[in-house]
């Protein structure tokens, strides 16, 4: 259900553009989700080659080191999520001007769409590692069929009324109205605790991430070069700099934070000592 549904999913959006809106309009979209899925490849094999360890931890663990694991995971997630999520926001206006020219660029609301179901898509990675590793089909084998469900009537009513942007709008929407199960179940079933932690954090991260978005974005349009390929550059920079640097900020006291740094030294410290032999 769940492979079947996911497979359906991807194809739903092209389908209803296609019928709702034009033919052509699929082709100025495909420019624009390439990249996305692209990225969404290189994050999601990270998360499949993590599942054995997960599933390993499933067995030896307790509970609440699981926990503390998955909170970590999620951290770094969102730490991945945010960067490629505000990155891909900022610049692909620009890359798809300097790549095919300006005749094939959509609206900035069809960026910010993509770019915001992009970052929930990808925050589901650490959830679907653990759900898997510990085996929790059954009991939420229906949800990604609801979502495809809800994802089509929607898409279909808000096409209409908004066109391209309104297609995307309706899957960002079944996203949040049925993705907040799988947690539930994992926190039931797995964690055996209140998922009320879980839906802070996660939702906090979400609004980081859009304030972060908007704040990059905002300078960007402020500063006017132009130059298309300096005009890239600098955006490149400041989606380097702004939404590490906030992250840092905000949450270098965090003991996630702290994880991911440690990780990041032991994984920096094996690839110098490969160099070295």
């Amino acid at each position: 259900m769940y492979k079947a549904s996911f497979a359906l999913g991807n194809g739903v959006d092209n389908i209803i553009i296609s019928s709702v809106i034009n033919t052509s309009a699929v082709g100025l979209v495909s420019n624009y989700t390439l990249i996305r899925k692209e990225l969404e490849m290189l994050i999601r094999q990270f998360y499949n080659a993590v599942i054995p360890s997960v599933g390993n931890l499933s067995v030896t663990a307790t509970d609440e080191k699981q926990h503390e694991v998955f909170s970590n995971l999620l951290f770094l997630d969102f730490w991945i999520s945010c960067f490629c999520s505000v990155s891909y926001f900022v610049i692909i206006q620009p890359f798809i001007s300097l790549w095919l020219g300006d005749k094939y660029l959509l609206s900035i609301t069809v960026a910010a769409a993509l770019a915001v179901d992009f970052y929930l898509s990808c925050m589901l990675n650490p959830i679907s590692s653990f759900r898997t590793a510990n085996g929790v089909f059954i009991q939420g084998q229906y949800r990604p069929l609801v979502m495809v469900i809800i994802n089509v009537v929607l898409s279909i009513i808000f096409g209409k009324l908004w066109g391209i942007p309104g297609v995307f709008i309706a899957t960002i929407t079944a996203r949040l109205l049925t993705q907040w199960y799988d947690p539930f179940l994992l926190y039931k079933l797995v964690f055996k605790q209140s998922p009320r932690k879980f839906y802070f954090h996660y939702y906090s991260y979400l609004l980081l991430t859009t304030l972060c978005g908007a704040f990059v974005y905002f300078i960007t349009d402020y500063i006017h070069v132009e130059n298309i390929i300096l005009n890239l550059a600098i955006r490149a920079v400041l989606c380097i700099l702004i939404p590490n640097a906030m992250i840092i900020i905000l949450y270098h006291k965090k003991s996630e934070f702290k994880y991911c740094i440690s990780q990041t030294k032991k994984i920096r410290s094996k690839v110098v000592k490969k160099f070295k032999r």
